[in-house]
Formats: structure tokens, sequence, C-alpha cells
């Protein structure tokens, strides 16, 4: 049994115990790495510069959500922080599918985020999935914060044989720009965040353009905001870190990371119960994890269904008559398919949140989105 401690050779042997083999069940959960000791074990190093410690935990079940056309997912990896006492990150990798649901592929507890371990990671990964499956991993979207280690990583690794793209997580995007514009007046700060919700609304690569060059040329024509447009257009529009748009993915595909994150959110509330846990625990609990999400049921969607927010805004909606069908010119019919409903939508009232210092839809709050959401209804 393994104790509440951080004794780096029982972890080993209990990492070394727990070993991929090849004989596990579907849904037993072992151990795995891309590097090897001198007598043919997983290496477990100690978590320094030199021995940095990458361990990975996963099922076959779990490798298997892969098996499927690589443009039905998007492949997520997101490291999350604060799960145990040495401060080491736990990666997160899963698939995302067309409801934007989260689906779990592997954990890993690396000592550092640096390029060699997101590295280290990947090739794990990959190599154990043709060894389980018999089949080579290929990905076409992938999707991670801007962050150079991690895009390089998956260049080193999928780039030789995939024609994949790099998707921005736009929450990251925006939690960047909140901080380079909390200088600005309140309008010029809507202003720009409205502009930059346009152009990541885009539906195509021209719209996009033409967008972005309206939108610039507004900003460097403007003393407040001069600045910011160099630093925007230097940052988010050129380099590795450019595709945040909508029109780079299938309709309903997530555009940000809060799939893998709605996910973190679980693994601290059900299995460190968002405590810092001693290493020895936090492996167990992870493998327990990887165990449990093997057993689940929830299946791995290809059709788009509304969110249950969806459903309940479009009844509030109609409720008020503000949603409604409507007949359009009779060319627009004949040259669309006769099945397709058209809707007309006004946007609701706001009412002001003096605790908030700002206003919010006036309709039931369960049916209530982010004004710069819901406005892309009308």
């Amino acid at each position: 049994m393994l104790m509440n401690h951080d004794k780096r050779k029982d972890i080993t042997e209990f990492i070394h115990k727990h070993e991929f083999s090849g004989h596990e069940n579907d849904t037993t959960p072992f151990t795995f790495s891309w590097t090897r000791d001198e007598y043919g074990n997983m290496f477990v190093g100690n978590g320094s510069d030199e021995k940095p410690l990458v361990v990975g935990m996963t099922t076959k079940r779990l490798l298997f959500r892969m098996d499927r056309p690589s443009n039905s997912f998007i492949l997520h990896l997101d490291a999350t922080f604060k799960l145990n006492q040495v401060d080491y990150p736990v990666v997160v990798c899963g698939i995302s599918d067309r409801c934007r649901s989260f689906h779990l592929v592997a954990l890993f507890i690396s000592s550092q985020r640096t390029e060699c371990q997101y590295v280290e990671c990947l090739k794990a990964l990959r190599n154990l999935y043709a060894r389980v499956t018999g089949k080579l991993l290929v990905v076409s979207t992938v999707m991670g914060d801007a962050d150079k280690a991690q895009f390089n990583a998956f260049t080193i690794v999928f780039g030789p044989d995939n024609n994949y793209i790099y998707l921005m997580c736009f929450y990251h995007l925006v939690a960047k720009i909140v901080g380079r514009t909390k200088g600005m007046s309140e309008a010029t700060n809507d202003r720009v965040f409205r502009d930059i919700y346009n152009i990541h609304f885009s539906r195509t690569m021209l719209a996009c353009v033409e967008l972005v060059q309206v939108s610039t040329t507004a900003w460097r024509s403007d003393p407040e905001t001069k600045e910011f447009a160099e630093y925007f257009v230097t940052q988010w529009l050129k380099g590795e870190f450019v595709r945040w748009q909508c029109f780079h993915t299938a309709g309903a595909i997530a555009t940000t990371n809060n799939p893998v994150e709605q996910f973190n959110k679980k693994l601290k509330r059900d299995y460190t119960l968002r405590q810092r846990l001693k290493m020895g625990t936090l492996m167990k609990q992870l493998l327990s994890c990887c165990h449990n999400e093997s057993s689940s049921e929830r299946g791995f969607r290809l059709q788009v269904e509304p969110s249950s927010t969806i459903k309940r805004r479009r009844k509030e909606l109609v409720k008020l008559k503000l949603l409604g069908e409507v007949i359009p010119p009779s060319a627009v019919v004949e040259a669309v398919n006769s099945n397709i409903m058209f809707a007309a939508s006004s946007r609701p009232p706001r009412v002001p949140v003096a605790a908030r210092h700002k206003t919010e839809d006036g309709i039931a709050v369960s049916a209530q989105m982010e004004l710069n959401y819901a406005r892309m209804e009308v």
C-alpha cells in the first residue's frame, strides 16, 4: 500500500508496479512513459532539471477514444495546478466532440512545463496508442494556450506526418487582452472588446480580414488605442497563435479550452477535494480517475446538440416574443433547402445591475448570456 508521502523509492516502486504490460483489462489503469532506465523499466526522475519526472496514466478504453476520424475531434492539452504539495503540474490530455463535451485520454504528472517535457508526454502517448490499437495516432486539430513550449512540442511530435492546425484558446486571448486594456476608458474598452468578438465570430477568412482592417484602422486613429493596435497585430495576428476565429472549425466545435477546464474543476472537486496531496496519494487518485472515466457510459457525439442554456434561452425569448419564425422572400426559399426554417431574433432588454457596475439581459438568470455572445444571435 502506497503511503501518504513523497518518498521517491516507494513512489518509484508504485509506478513500476502499475506499469503498462499489455495484459490489462480495458478499464484497468496503468502508468507509462517515453524514457526507460537501464533495466528496461520506466525511468522515474527525481524532479530536477537533469532528471525530470514525467509519468503518464491512462487505460486502454481511454486510448481507444481517439480511434475515430481525426476531423471529428479536437485534441486538448492543458496543465492544471495546486494538486500536490511539490507544485508539479498535472497535464490533462483529451478530446472534445461536436457538443463540446470533454473525453479524457490520459493524465501526466510532470515536474516541469518545458518543451522537453511536453515532447516526452506526446511521444509517450503516441507510442502507447500505437501499441494498444495497432494504428498510428493522427490528429487534424489541436488546441492550446499561447505557450511556445507546447506549440513546439506538437510540431516536433505530430508535425512530420500530420497536416494539423493549432488553435489558440479564445479565452486565453481574452484574458491577455484584459490586462492590456485596464487603463482605457469604459467606452473604449467596450469598443475594443466588441471589435475583437466580431473578429472571433467571423465565418470566413474574407470576413475576418475585412473586420481586422476596419478595427485596426480605427484603433490606430485613436491615441488611446494606438499602442494597443500594434500589440494586437504583432501578438495575435502574426506568428503561431493566430487561429482563434470560429471559421477555423466546424459548427459547434470548441473554440476554447473550456471543455478541459471544466474537467480540471471536476478533478479538483472529486479527487483531490481541493487540497494539495502528497505525491503518493495523488497518483492513486489519478489512477482512480482514469478507471472511473473508463467506466463512464457517456458517448462521443458526432452530431450537434443545443446546450441546456441555449434551450432555456430559446424558451424565454419565444415567451417574450423576441424570437419567432419568419417567412422569407420566395426567391430565397427557392434557392435553399425547403426544410430550413427561417427565424428572426430581437435583443432582450438590458437591465442595470448596480452592485456589479454592468447590465444584463432582462430575462431569467438561467437563460442569460454574456453580451458579446448574446448579440451574435441577432
